[in-house]
């Protein structure tokens, strides 16, 4: 064995883990377990203290990600969205005024931010990720306030820690903020709890584990995507066999590095407090497209049953005969908000003029070849025992999703024609 090149291989890989997303995910990681720390000594105040202490931390690693500049934009977003949320009178004006400012989670990281300065390269990567997901949170909170408002209005407390929680705050999982007060741990919020910090800990070993664990696929995944995430389409666009290899690696990187953070994440938000819920359960022994999308990215599949599906009305709707009509409209519906949503989320990584328009032929296959699936197998039910023909569905399913992961991440430079190569 030489010594010397592994040495000399290593070193040569080592700069990579801090190279684009393996860095972003890197600093996350190193942010996350200063999270922890404050959490833990944040541990026996009083509970005013414990919610602004994470609140506080939570806000000065966003300054650290981002700038002071953008942090205070963000925290000044934070109390006029509360303020419309609780304060204004339901009516047009207030719906106008939300989805303005929902709307400008969008157009400001295109537009506006990137004027500032400091915001370009990591600061601008960082608040992309994080807009695409706050986005949500945000519609979401807004919603269930004005469609299934509690009893009592939401501390501003409350809700500042569920909005800026950050384990949760860049990449999820996603949660309304009525399963986020539900979601704290007793250990960490309730007064009457004696154990030592030292039982919890013990007792929290597997959160740690999933911490680590999540961390090093995580890095270890985006690290490979940096590297190898191009080369694989020139190679598709040569013809031949290579589409099937690539499509599989496109799913494999893209699964590995999403629940290395979602791990990260659930672990780093345990010891933080908060059960941070699944988001994956094994979706490539999915039986039919249909079951995949209720095991792939569950948080974000929940939210989009709740604020887009069901206020379409669902998988039925009943006709004038009073018979119920399959609603094959609202399903293609989610699957272009998903494409949407991934679109926008382009511009804001790579702005309006590094973006290309070509991005949406490839998420328009993508959107009608999934809505189709899930249209087709909505009402498989996987059998007790899979047998050969079970476990070919199983396998055809993953293809299935491999090609789709494949079109709907073809880059956007990219020759069109190269989509039918990989077909």
């Amino acid at each position: 064995m030489d010594l010397d090149a592994i040495r000399d291989a290593l070193l040569a890989f080592a700069p990579r883990l801090l190279q684009g997303q393996a860095g972003f995910f890197a600093r996350y990681a190193m942010a996350g377990a200063g999270f922890v720390v404050l959490a833990l000594a944040l541990r026996r105040t009083s509970p005013a203290v414990r919610t602004w202490g994470l609140v506080a931390g939570s806000f000065g690693l966003l300054v650290y990600s981002t700038t002071p500049v953008v942090a205070a934009l963000f925290a000044a977003y934070l109390v006029v969205f509360y303020v419309v949320v609780e304060f204004v009178p339901r009516g047009h004006p207030r719906t106008a005024l939300l989805v303005a400012l929902i709307a400008m989670q969008t157009i400001a990281p295109v537009y506006w931010l990137p004027l500032l300065p400091g915001y370009l390269g990591p600061v601008g990567n960082f608040f992309a990720f994080a807009t695409n997901i706050t986005q949500l949170r945000f519609w979401g909170y807004a919603y269930d306030r004005s469609r299934r408002p509690e009893p009592e209005r939401p501390s501003f407390g409350d809700y500042t820690l569920f909005m800026l929680f950050f384990p949760a705050f860049v990449n999820g999982p996603l949660l309304s903020h009525v399963e986020f007060g539900k979601a704290k741990l007793d250990w960490y919020w309730s007064d009457g709890d004696r154990r030592s910090l030292g039982q919890v800990l013990r007792e929290e070993r597997s959160s740690f584990r999933r911490a680590f664990v999540g961390m090093a696929i995580g890095l270890l995944t985006m690290t490979i995507v940096y590297s190898y995430r191009h080369p694989m389409y020139d190679a598709v666009l040569s013809g031949g066999t290579s589409a099937w290899p690539n499509a599989i690696y496109t799913y494999l990187w893209w699964y590995l590095a999403f629940t290395g953070w979602t791990e990260a994440a659930i672990g780093i938000g345990r010891l933080s407090g908060i059960v941070l819920p699944e988001n994956f359960d094994r979706p490539h022994f999915a039986y039919g497209p249909a079951e995949f999308w209720r095991r792939w990215n569950m948080t974000f599949m929940i939210w989009l049953r709740r604020y887009v599906y069901l206020p379409l009305g669902g998988a039925f709707l009943r006709g004038r005969d009073g018979t119920r009509h399959l609603e094959w409209r609202n399903t293609f519906v989610v699957f272009a908000m998903v494409s949407l949503y991934h679109l926008l989320g382009g511009f804001k990584l790579l702005g309006p003029h590094l973006s290309s328009f070509g991005a949406i032929i490839p998420y328009t296959i993508w959107t009608v070849a999934n809505a189709i699936g899930v249209i087709a197998t909505r009402d498989w039910q996987r059998p007790e025992r899979l047998g050969w023909g079970g476990a070919a569905i199983i396998a055809a399913t993953f293809l299935f999703i491999s090609a789709g992961h494949m079109t709907s991440m073809y880059p956007a430079d990219g020759p069109m024609a190269g989509l039918l190569t990989a077909y």
